[in-house]
């Protein structure tokens, strides 16, 4: 019976660290240009090339730009986030994805988006 719970509590944390690998990979913001009112130019670094982690990292900064503590992304209309490769003498390297999102419909024409609060990817170059 001990021998059966004990086979049944490691199956269970094996499958459960298995599944539970959902933690966006590191990336750091590099270039927070507010300079045109209301639209928002980023620029994230990261170690990562694959695709779907790009995209994660897109996802997540597009939500770090609603937090008021970080961007003040409370009058922020639209954002054009870039993903680049870490560089060792300059602040990025390649660009890996690019992606553009509305948060309010002011930002809809200034993106070309047809609806608000839906990160689009424009191009993906993981292979860099």
């Amino acid at each position: 019976m001990k021998r059966t719970f004990l086979f049944l509590s490691i199956l269970a944390i094996f499958i459960l660290s298995a599944c539970g690998n959902d933690a966006t990979p590191n990336y750091e913001i590099v270039e927070n240009d507010s300079g045109n009112e209301n639209v928002l130019y980023i620029r994230a670094v990261t170690d990562s090339r694959d695709e779907e982690e790009l995209k994660d990292i897109a996802k997540a900064v597009s939500e770090e730009i609603v937090d008021t503590d970080t961007f003040e992304g409370l009058n922020t209309y639209a954002a054009f986030i870039r993903i680049h490769e870490k560089a060792e003498d300059e602040d990025f390297g390649g660009l890996l994805l690019s992606s553009k999102i509305a948060y309010r419909s002011e930002g809809l024409p200034i993106t070309g988006l047809d609806e608000t609060d839906k990160l689009e990817v424009i191009d993906v170059n993981s292979e860099n």
